[in-house]
């Protein structure tokens, strides 16, 4: 096996799985999404964007064996966008019951620990809602990373950035340049929209092509390579931080 196959439970053998399995190593399922993501960015952004971190994960992991990477779930919650062509959406029981399903499964083989890693925003209501039933009826003990949910993110002040913007077009520069497409789309005014949630007084389910007729919503104007290097480091060391793990040096279970 390569280097990088070893953390890739669809590279193993069943019996190189049952050894991996039982080693009590973090299982980790990518969850990302086929959805719209405007003329700038390819339908697959939000799964190409969790593959691509959870590879510079293991780039800075070389000597520790802590992982364990389930194949990436590239089909989510996308229902806002489903009036744009290309868009695949699950229902929300569908999509609960494929990570339940997942979960059921690698516990059975005696994984401990699974980490839900989790780039798509539509994805999030599901599966805060699916760990507590990972947890009553496997026995497995879940973690969920909501990319778009961390104090690396949080903390940056990005304004009118909801979706194929500044944000994700950063992330796509620095992991997959060549699959940029129109560099020079417009941007979205979300602080004029009437569906901006902190103006109402009630939840309102949005609709893409209500915030923006292309699907871009926000401003891309500051995107860069640059940035999204930036935004990948710091998002590395908070999930390593969380899982108590550092780059390089042998861990302690």
């Amino acid at each position: 096996m390569t280097n990088l196959d070893q953390w890739e439970l669809d590279k193993l053998s069943s019996p190189q799985s049952k050894v991996a399995l039982q080693e009590d190593r973090f299982v980790i399922l990518p969850c990302g999404s086929t959805e719209q993501h405007g003329p700038n960015l390819p339908l697959f952004t939000d799964t190409l964007i969790a593959e691509g971190l959870l590879k510079r994960i293991i780039g800075q992991l070389s000597k520790n064996n802590n992982f364990l990477i389930l194949p990436t779930v590239c089909f989510g919650c996308s229902e806002e966008h489903i009036s744009f062509s290309g868009t695949i959406s699950l229902r929300r029981y569908t999509f609960e019951s494929l990570i339940m399903d997942i979960a059921s499964s690698v516990a059975r083989y005696g994984a401990k620990r699974l980490l839900l890693f989790n780039c798509h925003g539509g994805n999030d209501a599901s599966l805060k809602a699916v760990v507590r039933d990972i947890r009553r009826e496997t026995g497995i003990i879940p973690y969920l990373f909501n990319l778009y949910e961390s104090k690396s993110l949080q903390r940056r002040s990005i304004p009118m950035d909801l979706h194929a913007s500044c944000i994700e077009m950063s992330f796509m520069l620095a992991l997959h340049p060549k699959l940029i497409g129109n560099k020079t789309v417009s941007s979205f005014n979300i602080t004029n929209s009437q569906w901006q949630e902190k103006d109402l007084q009630l939840h309102v389910p949005w609709k893409a092509e209500e915030m923006a007729p292309d699907g871009v919503i926000g401003n891309p104007e500051g995107a860069s390579a640059e940035l999204g290097e930036e935004l990948i480091t710091s998002v590395i060391e908070e999930l390593l931080s969380l899982l108590r793990l550092r780059p390089n040096r042998k861990q302690n279970r």
